[in-house]
């Protein structure tokens, strides 16, 4: 019984401050649509209810058939340094974990961020640069996520 609970624990990745999955979560809800072979719709735009628990503005996300890989393309959050980038980012890697999807992006300094500290925040969710001998040549995107 005791192995069947740490191998829980591992295979769900559960900390002190992580959430079981949750199927009422906006975010969870429209990417649990990329996992729908019928659906058309693979790329999620502006949502008001993710805006809403995300403090989110001009959110595009979309999912690469070719290879599969999620992409988050644009993101604005509403509020620095309150908690709300992080909760997002939580949250879209926790499901690309749970449904084994590799998370792509390209932090841009278009908006005003400072490109370097992008970087190092997306680091802290496990990106990695995608360059040198381990590039990925299936995305342009300048950081990868595999799934954890």
């Amino acid at each position: 019984m005791k192995d069947i609970n740490i191998f829980i624990i591992e295979k769900l990745k559960l900390g002190q401050n992580s959430k079981l999955y949750n199927e009422n979560n906006p975010l969870f809800k429209k990417l649990d649509s990329f996992l729908d072979e019928n659906c058309k719709h693979k790329c999620i735009f502006n949502d008001h209810n993710i805006d809403d628990i995300y403090h989110t503005a001009n959110l595009v996300i979309s999912l690469n058939t070719y290879n599969g890989y999620i992409a988050l393309e644009n993101i604005i959050i509403k509020g620095h340094n309150q908690g709300y980038g992080t909760k997002f980012m939580e949250d879209l890697c926790y499901w690309c974990d749970l449904n084994n999807k590799t998370l792509v992006l390209t932090p841009s300094n278009a908006f005003g961020s400072h490109l370097g500290r992008l970087k190092k925040f997306y680091k802290r969710f496990g990106f990695v640069e995608n360059k040198g001998k381990k590039q990925d040549f299936s995305t342009r995107e300048t950081m990868i996520r595999r799934p954890q």
